[in-house]
């Protein structure tokens, strides 16, 4: 039945076993309708799984291929190379695996395959390609054939002949790529390839020369780009073509400086030119068009070229009017026109020359091949058929010869002529003589006398036409002679009045011209200068022709340059110009430059300016814009120190992946965008943060991975480019190679970090930077939070709102300075610690011992209302304890307080901690420890005072216990013997140049140290002391220091007075004596003989008691800077001071 015959259709399957299909495919199914049987579809199923994957190429096959109606995929493939026999086979491999995988009946998913030899190698020109041919290569196209439908050639990299060798080195990732590309083809999502010849084998376009370009390069170069360009299409067979390449050559150099204008060349042969041109294919014709600018770079152009329609051959004048006519950027055709003019001289007289050269070589050659064909004719017997037609074509156009006329009689053969001297008589003489004979003498004079009248008659007639026809030539000649004595006189007055004429036209344009000359050196002009420089300054020479000295006026600012002033005739002068870089005005000046011309009477003319650099270094050029004051400038290699090295301006700013260069505008948007950005500003001549910037890089290309890192922007910024946001943010070329870190919720207050040795340090900087600057505390959750998620946290309780009180700011600021060492929280509207459950009091207790908020010398509220005085709370969780700050609420103070209690009551000193140290630039209580023996009684004893000395100066100092073995060569400085230990030192920061002040415990013996660490209530009293005296600063620094032995004692006159450093000023300038004194290194050669020298010289001088003579070792010494030695391995300085109180010693 009915219902039976459709289930059965339905069943059905129709299955295809195709002999080239892989056996992963087998079988194939079809997806037609079977109820009804879709039979056309069925058989184009048929015919195109029946296709073998790889065809050779032929026409037959093109014709089969075609009548399918699938696209067809190409490959190219050289057999005969033995040299690339492995990319050759991987390449059909590749081709093999696409085709199979794109192989089916749709239009859009699938294609059929052929292959082509080098026979066919032509036909790639069409795929985008040319001469040498790439094998193998890779195209589709929707039909064969040359010249017919669409093509598609696979964009391999430059140069393709190269790379496709490692393109086809995998063959299944390359069938994956070709297969990938052929889809985004058949979705219509890749335009079609033209012809297009090879990229230019020559270097980097630059400004000031024409670019070629090809179709590949058209797009980028031409129809992308935001310039206008004068475009020219020429035939590499043209005539003149050297004249025609001088022409574009000198209107690209006249357009250098213009950074808005191209000029740029194709090859018509070779490359496909776009419709929109309206070009004719095959012309041979040289063209010229205004293409107008992108709106944006790599967009297409907005309006369709213009031709340029002038005379040909076009002259450099006229493109360049025919450019400013149309194009849409501002620049001086009239400064254009003479530059082009100056420059056509040379560069069009070479050229004609080179023209000239290769006319001459193309006719000799026409002449040898003419006088070869001529010769070929004579010897050979040839005839030159163009010749002979050319001769046909002559006579038919000068007509061929007349027929007979019909009418004239003829006449009949001419009976043999008489022999010689016999008399021929006329045919008829015999009947006419008869007659003769017939008429009688009368009539025949009659006859003969009428004859004769006749004759005379007609010969009075003939006379009479004659004298007629002589009168009336008489005539015509005196007519003729005075019509060319009219003309000669009508020409001589013509001539006349032209002469008057161009006189009056002459004496016209020369009033014109001088009255041009007279406006145009009456027009304000600007003045030309010359300039040379050195590390330190920039010298700058300005010619002002008879400049009047009292209307000069000149401008110094630190980033411009500005003179006017006027000459003798009142003519206006001016030259200003930005800097490249700033200056220092206050170290500036300027002088009158006067001529040469008359040394005796000498006039100014001109202006010398002396320019101090913000940073002495080697500037690339003098001003900002170069271009615009390169025609009024000129080098000055004689105020140019030729000795100046070239710096390197070659130097990479730092990139990689997630790391972009930007401009400061740039920056400002994605600071207000991002919520975090680190930007690294650097000045291109500057090569001392490489390494640093190295790891730079490295951070931001690994941040992306880090938690929380993965928003923060990284950037860099060319300082010198962008110089006014290097000065804004204080940036120099130095070791340090800050970093600027910009908060989204601080976008005007970027941190200033210095540079890191290593990538997770830099990283950790932006964790330290991620919290808000100040968390506000609403509950006892938030406030917990606070001061447990850190090491030291400062909590504020104002009693205003967030906006109006003022002491927030403050609070803030020491917040901004402290990043990543404490934590700062802050509540508002007067609420209190117990507020959120802290019972606060003025003492805290820790271990039993009770700690005094620190106290204040100065007092009062820091200059704000004291009823309004925020409370001010440090915590430290890890020593469970917290300290009010009751000092001078001042940003200085409170940021010092902040910074000491950011630190551990005690710790020990180490490299980690030190790096700290330096950071916050606190000062430094140092109690150096037994290091060869830490249960030593002593380092027990000298531990518990520093524990109280801590407590009592909590705020104000650091406090850290060091090992003398290890550390004991920073006793140094303060003066301490690294072997008397315990003892105890202050240092302002931990930084090598920072002022270091040493305790004397004025003890000797281990006995008397003991018993100085054992009074533990005297040694406290004495460092109290010694630190309070540092704070107040009355503590004189102490300095590197020798020692002697304790029983030493100076013998008097005669002797040597062996002095070190802790004993000079009683020894030397406190003394009563002169003092001659030596200042020696101990490592001098012959040291001991030195020694003994000045022994014999005081025993010498015994006699002369108000004398002393001493020395000193400058190896183990501190020496003043009045002594002004330099060198301290020097070995041997004499110095005399004269008797005099210590203030007024002066060493001579």
């Amino acid at each position: 039945g009915g219902a039976e015959a459709t289930a059965a259709a339905a069943a059905a399957v129709v299955e295809l076993w195709a002999a080239e299909a892989t056996p992963e495919r087998l079988p194939l199914r079809f997806a037609g309708s079977l109820a009804p049987l879709a039979a056309k579809e069925l058989q184009h199923f048929v015919r195109v799984h029946v296709q073998p994957l790889l065809q050779n190429y032929s026409w037959d096959l093109k014709d089969k291929l075609e009548s399918i109606g699938l696209p067809v995929a190409v490959l190219w493939a050289n057999f005969s190379d033995a040299n690339s026999t492995n990319t050759t086979e991987k390449a059909v491999e590749a081709f093999r695996r696409l085709c199979d995988s794109r192989r089916g009946t749709e239009p859009r998913k699938h294609v059929l395959c052929t292959v082509k030899d080098e026979a066919y190698a032509y036909y790639q020109r069409e795929y985008g390609t040319h001469e040498p041919y790439p094998y193998p290569y890779f195209g589709l196209a929707k039909k064969l054939g040359f010249g017919e439908g669409d093509r598609f050639g696979y964009p391999f990299k430059e140069p393709v002949n190269k790379t496709v060798h490692s393109f086809f080195r995998g063959a299944k990732r390359a069938a994956r790529e070709l297969s990938a590309w052929v889809a985004r083809v058949l979705s219509g999502r890749v335009p079609p390839s033209h012809e297009s010849g090879n990229l230019p084998a020559q270097a980097a376009w630059v400004r000031g020369q024409v670019q070629e370009i090809v179709w590949k390069t058209y797009q980028k170069e031409i129809n992308g780009s935001t310039a206008d360009v004068l475009l020219e299409f020429y035939d590499d067979q043209r005539k003149k073509s050297y004249i025609a390449d001088a022409t574009m050559r000198i209107v690209a150099a006249t357009l250098k400086d213009y950074s808005n204008l191209k000029v740029a060349r194709m090859e018509v042969s070779q490359n496909y030119v776009p419709p929109v041109f309206g070009r004719k294919q095959f012309s041979k014709e040289t063209e010229y068009y205004w293409v107008p600018p992108s709106i944006a770079s790599g967009e297409e152009t907005p309006e369709d070229p213009i031709r340029y329609t002038g005379e040909l051959p076009a002259t450099p004048a006229a493109l360049l009017k025919f450019l400013k006519k149309h194009s849409l950027s501002h620049w001086s055709i009239k400064e254009a026109l003479e530059v082009a003019d100056d420059l056509s001289a040379e560069v069009m007289g070479q050229a004609n020359v080179d023209q000239r050269e290769v006319d001459r070589a193309d006719e000799e050659k026409q002449q040898m091949i003419k006088k070869m064909m001529t010769t070929l004719k004579k010897e050979k017997g040839l005839v030159d058929v163009g010749e002979m037609m050319g001769l046909k074509k002559a006579a038919d156009a000068m007509g061929v010869e007349k027929e007979p006329d019909k009418n004239k009689e003829v006449r009949g053969p001419t009976k043999p002529a008489a022999p010689p001297g016999a008399r021929e008589e006329p045919k008829a003489a015999q009947p006419k003589e008869k007659k003769k004979d017939k008429k009688s003498a009368k009539q025949q004079a009659a006859e003969k006398e009428e004859e004769e009248r006749r004759r005379e008659e007609r010969r009075l007639k003939l006379q009479k036409e004659e004298a007629k026809m002589k009168e009336l030539e008489r005539k015509e000649k005196e007519k003729r002679k005075k019509r060319k004595e009219e003309d000669k006189k009508r020409k001589e007055l013509k001539k006349k009045q032209e002469a008057e004429a161009q006189a009056r036209e002459a004496k016209e344009r020369e009033r014109k011209r001088k009255k041009r000359e007279e406006e145009r050196a009456m027009a304000p002009a600007i003045a030309t200068f010359s300039w040379g420089q050195s590390k330190e300054s920039v010298r700058l020479s300005v010619s002002v022709p008879k400049l009047r000295s009292s209307s000069l006026n000149v401008t110094l600012l630190d980033d411009k340059v500005a003179v006017r002033a006027r000459d003798v005739r009142n003519r206006s002068y001016s030259l200003e110009f930005e800097l490249r870089e700033f200056v220092v005005p206050s170290n500036s000046s300027w002088a009158l430059r006067y001529s040469e011309e008359n040394p005796l009477n000498p006039e100014p003319d001109g202006v010398s300016l002396s320019l101090q650099k913000s940073v002495a270094h080697r500037w690339d050029r003098l001003a900002q814009n170069h271009s615009a004051v390169k025609p009024f400038m000129k080098k000055d290699w004689v105020q140019d120190d030729g000795e100046l090295e070239e710096e390197k301006e070659d130097i990479d700013l730092p990139s990689g992946a997630n790391l972009k260069k930007v401009s400061a505008a740039a920056l400002r948007k994605l600071a207000a965008s991002t919520l975090m950005v680190v930007a690294a500003l650097r000045f291109p001549w500057c090569d001392k943060c490489g390494e640093k910037d190295r790891e730079l890089a490295k951070a931001a290309r690994t941040s992306k991975d880090k938690d929380h890192l993965g928003a923060v922007a990284w950037a860099v910024v060319d300082a010198r480019e962008e110089k006014y946001l290097a000065r804004t943010h204080n940036y120099s070329c130095s070791d340090r190679c800050e970093l600027l870190i910009f908060k989204q919720d601080e976008p005007a207050e970027p941190y200033v970090v210095q540079g890191r040795r290593y990538a997770e340090e830099i990283q950790i900087d932006c964790y330290k930077h991620l919290l808000p600057v100040v968390s506000e505390v609403e509950d006892k959750g938030m406030l917990d939070r606070v001061t447990s998620a850190f090491d030291t946290a400062i909590v504020g309780f104002f009693r205003g709102s967030k906006g109006e009180d003022t002491w927030y700011p403050r609070f803030r600021a020491v917040a901004r300075q402290l990043r990543g060492h404490a934590l700062f929280g802050a509540t508002f509207g007067g609420r209190k610690p117990r507020d959120f459950g802290l019972e606060h009091g003025t003492e805290e207790e820790i271990d039993g011992e009770a700690i005094e908020a620190p106290d204040d010398d100065t007092g009062g509220g820091g200059g704000g209302d004291d009823a309004a005085r925020p409370l001010v709370l440090l915590f430290k969780p890890r020593e469970s304890r917290h300290v009010e700050f009751t000092g001078d609420l001042t940003l200085d103070r409170l940021t010092h307080f902040s910074r000491v209690l950011s630190l551990p009551l005690l710790s020990t000193y180490d490299f980690e901690t030190r790096q700290k140290y330096q950071e916050l630039k606190v000062p430094l209580g140092m109690l150096w420890l037994d290091g060869e023996n830490e249960a030593f009684e002593d380092n027990q004893l000298a531990k518990t005072v520093l524990r109280r000395l801590a407590l009592r100066f909590s705020g104000h100092l650091v406090f850290v216990m060091l090992n003398s073995t290890r550390d004991g060569i920073l006793m140094r400085p303060m003066g301490l013997d690294p072997r008397r230990v315990p003892t105890f030192g202050i240092a302002a920061t931990d930084e090598l140049e920072s002022e270091k002040f040493g305790f004397d415990m004025q003890t000797q013996r281990p006995e008397e140290r003991r018993a100085f660490w054992a009074d533990q209530d005297r040694a406290f009293d004495r460092l109290e002391s010694f630190c309070a005296s540092f704070l107040d600063g009355t503590l004189e620094a102490s300095h590197e220091s020798a020692e002697l032995p304790p029983t030493y004692r100076w013998r008097g006159p005669g002797t040597i007075h062996e002095v070190v450093w802790k004993t000079f000023r009683e020894s030397v300038y406190r003394t009563e004596h002169h003092v001659l004194l030596e200042l020696y290194s101990p490592f001098r050669p012959q040291h001991r003989t030195y020694i003994t020298v000045l022994d014999l010289v005081a025993e010498a001088l015994k006699d002369v008691t108000d004398l002393k003579v001493a020395r000193m070792d400058t190896a183990n010494n501190y020496v003043l800077p009045e002594f002004g030695l330099t060198d301290k391995e020097k070995a041997s300085t004499f110095y005399f001071l004269p008797a005099a109180p210590e203030r007024h010693r002066r060493p001579r």
